[in-house]
């Protein structure tokens, strides 16, 4: 799954059975629990 997110969604508690990719929108975000993260940048 590719969850696009500021970074405070509501997550949920276990992480599921398929891989997670976060995209998280700026920087200093909170970051997931679980899962992959990548940080996009808009200009």
């Amino acid at each position: 799954m590719v969850f696009l997110t500021d970074g405070y969604a509501i997550l949920p508690e276990d992480p599921p059975r398929y891989p997670v990719l976060w995209v998280l929108t700026g920087e200093d975000k909170p970051i997931p629990p679980y899962g992959s993260v990548a940080c996009m940048y808009l200009d």
